[in-house]
């Protein structure tokens, strides 16, 4: 498995596991991993370096019952991936993935100290016990090849950058936008020039913003909160297109910005509340340089 749930959600949650799906019809594969079947296509299975999308939460089983240690659905479920990797020892959850097909959902018991020691290749954490075992609940909603998947992704960002740049000519004309954008793609509107010290890389900042999408939503603002946003300039504590709009003003200043996503969140987005390739607007004053 590419990804390594201790540096995520690793730990986040343990609760008793009231009533178990796993009660019998247990079998065990050749390697010793243990594996039932819920839900069984018998279609195309994964092969080693494809991507798969997929549902999945994993516990570590105890006689005092179990404890949920990783939930995609915590992370954001539909977009949860996983590279199919070799086994990364006998009786892995690998050759457990390598049986599903689109669709299939399975519970897999394997071995927690080989899982920790030889698949995240970390300690056991000394909660879970020696010789224990982890029960992952896995469902497959579908797999591609590497190949595939450059490609639908290649071409899906494509079409959002068309899109972005659509947004962000109609922002600009409606709301009849004179200046020109700056090589980044920056469009800095000043509404009020600032009289004040000018903003400088590696100087502390303090700023009053309110953040907006293109259709005047606001999915951030500091105004009303206790104090204005703190941050050393150029020193990438913020977007790019912060760092480079703040950096053109002084204090006192106040200017509304168009900030692509190049220059934003990018394809990434942010804390599922900025969408990936999304333009962003930003009304911001300068309070003070330090």
């Amino acid at each position: 498995m590419k990804f390594n749930p201790s540096k995520a959600l690793l730990y986040i949650l343990c609760i008793p596991v009231l009533a178990s799906c796993v009660k019998g019809g247990m079998k065990t594969n050749p390697n010793g991993m243990k594996y039932q079947f819920h839900t069984e296509n018998k279609g195309v299975k994964p092969k080693t370096g494809d991507i798969m999308n997929m549902a999945m939460t994993y516990y570590a089983q105890g006689a005092s019952g179990d404890s949920l240690l990783f939930n995609t659905a915590k992370i954001n479920d539909t977009l949860f991936q996983v590279v199919l990797m070799e086994p990364s020892f006998k009786g892995a959850v690998e050759e457990g993935f390598s049986m599903m097909s689109a669709g299939d959902s399975a519970t897999f018991i394997v071995s927690a100290d080989s899982v920790f020691e030889k698949t995240f290749h970390e300690q056991l954490p000394p909660y879970i016990k020696k010789g224990s075992t982890l029960r992952f609940e896995v469902k497959l909603r579908d797999f591609k090849s590497k190949e595939a998947y450059e490609a639908e992704k290649k071409e899906k960002e494509e079409k959002a950058m068309t899109e972005e740049q659509s947004k962000i000519d109609d922002y600009i004309k409606a709301n009849n936008i004179a200046v020109q954008p700056t090589a980044s793609g920056l469009y800095f509107i000043e509404t009020t020039p600032g009289k004040g010290k000018p903003a400088e890389a590696g100087k502390m900042v303090t700023v009053n913003y309110t953040g907006k999408f293109m259709d005047g939503k606001v999915f951030d603002t500091s105004v009303g909160k206790d104090k204005p946003f703190e941050f050393t300039l150029g020193q990438g504590q913020v977007i790019p297109g912060w760092d480079e709009a703040v950096g053109m003003m002084k204090e006192g200043g106040k200017a509304t910005i168009v900030v692509p996503s190049k220059i934003a969140y990018g394809a990434r987005g942010a804390g599922g509340v900025i969408p990936p390739y999304s333009p962003l607007v930003f009304d911001v004053e300068l309070v003070s340089v330090k």
